[in-house]
């Protein structure tokens, strides 16, 4: 069985790892990949089948946080704070 206590960093990297810029990719690819290993130590589950596993679990992750981010209070350009 995977470590659940990784589940939550697991999904933070994994939505760093869809958002981020271009340049970026391949450090938050080697992070995510990091804790995909450690959460899947002593099981036989590549990192896929975990990715596919908590699939449903990252989407609404994801969801939360894009309604999160949108609901920001956005800084108009010329106004006073």
């Amino acid at each position: 069985m995977a470590k659940p206590e990784l589940l939550e960093p697991i999904k933070r990297a994994w939505y760093e790892f869809e958002f981020c810029p271009f340049t970026e990719k391949a450090a938050r690819l080697a992070v995510l990949n990091k804790l995909l290993d450690e959460a899947r130590a002593g099981t036989n589950l590549s990192r896929y089948t975990l990715q596919q596993a908590i699939a449903p679990q990252y989407e609404e992750f994801r969801r939360a946080k894009r309604l999160a981010e949108a609901k920001l209070p956005q800084r108009i350009i010329g106004s006073k704070p």
